[in-house]
């Protein structure tokens, strides 16, 4: 999503992974000011807070990627689709 890839596995290497994605987030001015070291949930929950903040404000301040969810009759569930991603232009913005 924030050109963050590719990411080592949080199930097999949370602390790696954690490291990876909260390295990345703090480099590029984002805080989280509760915690010194979060937990895969919580460094989860960063990007995807940054995306809904990207979608809430709209116009070019994001773009969709992926395909459109579609219903898997076979599994009888709702598939994900888009992928909503910042621009980088919103995200310098902001910081």
């Amino acid at each position: 999503m924030l050109g963050l890839a590719p990411l080592p596995s949080k199930r097999k290497e949370p602390l790696i992974y954690i490291h990876h994605v909260w390295g990345f987030l703090k480099s590029i001015g984002f805080r989280y000011s509760a915690v010194v070291t979060p937990s895969v949930d919580q460094v989860d929950a960063m990007p995807c807070a940054i995306a809904a903040q990207a979608y809430t404000v709209g116009g070019t301040c994001w773009k969709a990627m992926g395909s459109a969810p579609f219903i898997d009759l076979g599994n009888e569930v709702i598939r994900e689709g888009f992928i909503i991603c910042p621009t980088k232009k919103w995200l310098k913005s902001i910081l």
